[in-house]
């Protein structure tokens, strides 16, 4: 489960005509075939073998694990995205989106204006996606040295700049400010980990580094926000 979870935290999947990072999208609506050939002539070829089973997958076939995935329907109450196990306020003018397999919600900046030409040609727009994973026996740290591992080898852009303790809806939780580089283009992401006994409830947000600080803040906002029922 841990693999899974690390590959859609710092991946780009082509998934039913969306691009896919980081926990769950560099979502962004495109034909699905000329994802699919531009992925085979831009992505890197270890990443392509990582994630050659998604990208290999049909658009029926990826709707019917969708249909089977989602464990709570996600709706929206005001500003707010619920489900049956948590909700959370995205930031202001985020629409929700259908997740894809495996993640929980998504919520993405759909009307973005990026001025950056390789985000633009790639379809990027800033989003949040919430996915589940489970300690099996690891302790928090071990944890954390995991998922600092495994980001690290799937790409050599990656660099987590910070790590640190924080609370969220009571719980005790992580937070990791990452960067990296995917298609010429320069991300960050801030990623809450909420520890929830066995469980780890993962809440990572998404942009290009240009749009840092002006997210910076309503991500903390937004991740804050989260609370489980």
């Amino acid at each position: 489960m841990k693999n899974k979870i690390i590959y859609i935290i710092l991946s780009v999947l082509v998934i039913s005509g969306f691009i896919l990072f980081i926990n769950g999208d560099l979502f962004v609506k495109r034909d699905v075939a000329e994802n699919n050939e531009n992925i085979s002539e831009q992505q890197d070829k270890n990443n392509e073998d990582q994630l050659e089973e998604s990208l290999t997958s049909t658009e029926s076939e990826q709707t019917e694990q969708l249909s089977a995935s989602q464990e709570s329907q996600t709706v929206l109450s005001g500003n707010n995205i619920v489900t049956d196990n948590f909700q959370i306020t995205p930031p202001p003018g985020w629409e929700s989106r259908p997740p894809q397999e495996g993640i929980l919600a998504i919520a993405v900046n759909t009307n973005e204006v990026l001025n950056n030409s390789g985000a633009e040609n790639i379809g990027f727009r800033s989003y949040f996606a919430i996915t589940k994973d489970n300690l099996q026996g690891q302790t928090k740290e071990e944890y954390i040295n995991f998922i600092s591992n495994e980001l690290k080898k799937i790409s050599s852009s990656v660099s987590i700049e910070k790590i640190w303790a924080t609370k969220i809806d009571g719980k005790d939780a992580s937070a990791l400010e990452i960067s990296l580089t995917q298609q010429s283009v320069d991300f960050k992401a801030l990623i809450f980990l909420i520890w929830d006994e066995e469980d780890i409830w993962t809440v990572s947000f998404n942009t290009i580094t240009d749009k840092w600080s002006e997210y910076e803040d309503k991500f903390f906002l937004s991740g804050s926000s989260f609370q489980l029922k």
